[in-house]
């Protein structure tokens, strides 16, 4: 293999001071050291910063999960309060009553509601009750892609829009019909968020991995320096240059 002459500049960081480049042309084993300790220091500073950067977001988050689990636990009781007002009504009295009107006919109440999405002016943001279903209000409402409908009870039910009459009223039914698996699935996005906030707790608990091993590269850093009377500065190390020449 072809070989050759190692020169100053392979060995002499670009980045070295003065008074490191004449301590390394003296043969001063510490300017070695100092360039192993300066690299793995680096490194597991950047570490620390990227791991104080995460406990940041955590302490953010846990800020924010108590409120929310709150709201969630809200939710839980609040479907199940509805859950039980719906029982109370016997399926031949939840026929939908629209501007006022009772429809038993399944087409007709599912025609006027895909008109009602269809043709109502409202601004955005914009919420109003047209009517109700099985004890609970129906809300329509004005968002940036449209209208949409609603069953107001502790909780909002959103309602699927469908082009067909049929499927329309099926999917007012659907909003009551699905109460015990919203119910479900605001349990178990508690049970998540509970969880969550137990596991930011614990991390926020450990301290950085590296953090022994930082402190000591630290440390034998300073001390390098104060060996190679580094703590004077660059400016100073070239007037001892000028003296001694």
């Amino acid at each position: 293999a072809a070989t050759r002459l190692l020169t100053m500049e392979d060995l002499v960081p670009a980045d070295l001071t003065c008074a490191e480049v004449k301590a390394l042309a003296s043969g001063n084993h510490l300017v070695m050291e100092k360039a192993g300790v300066d690299t793995e220091l680096a490194k597991l500073s950047l570490l620390k910063a990227q791991w104080d950067k995460e406990q940041w977001r955590n302490r953010q988050e846990v800020a924010s999960i108590p409120s929310h689990i709150a709201w969630l636990e809200q939710c839980v009781s609040g479907v199940a309060e509805d859950m039980l007002e719906v029982d109370r009504i016997p399926e031949e009295a939840r026929a939908p009553i629209l501007n006022g009107q009772v429809f038993r006919d399944k087409s007709m109440a599912g025609a006027l509601l895909i008109q009602t999405l269809g043709t109502h002016s409202m601004a955005l943001g914009e919420k109003r009750v047209i009517g109700g279903y099985a004890g609970f209000d129906l809300e329509l409402s004005m968002h940036l892609t449209g209208c949409s409908l609603a069953l107001i009870g502790n909780v909002s039910y959103p309602i699927k829009s469908v082009d067909t009459a049929l499927g329309m009223y099926r999917a007012l039914v659907a909003a009551v019909d699905n109460l015990e698996a919203v119910h479900n699935d605001y349990v178990m996005r508690r049970e998540q968020s509970v969880k969550r906030l137990s596991d930011i707790r614990a991390l926020l608990d450990k301290t950085f991995e590296k953090q022994e091993r930082l402190s000591e590269l630290q440390v034998r850093q300073r001390q390098i320096e104060d060996q190679l009377d580094l703590s004077k500065g660059e400016l100073a190390a070239v007037q001892d240059e000028e003296v001694t020449a």
